[in-house]
């Protein structure tokens, strides 16, 4: 996914540093994942990257 102009995104030199926030929801001992194919993980948090001015919660929320 390319990031959008408001993302919090750092670039230096062949590295690059992306701001994300992620969130856990629990109720009654299940958990809320997400599956992902990516091939180093089977499962990731819901969230993302994080945009100039969002907090955390609203990250995640979006």
């Amino acid at each position: 996914m390319n990031p959008d102009l408001n993302d919090i995104v750092f670039s230096k030199g062949k590295f690059k540093f992306n701001v994300r926030a992620a969130g856990l929801l629990e109720h009654n001992q299940n958990y809320l994942i997400s599956e992902t194919t990516d091939p180093q993980a089977d499962f990731v948090f819901i969230g993302g990257r994080v945009k100039f001015g969002e907090s955390s919660q609203d990250t995640i929320q979006r």
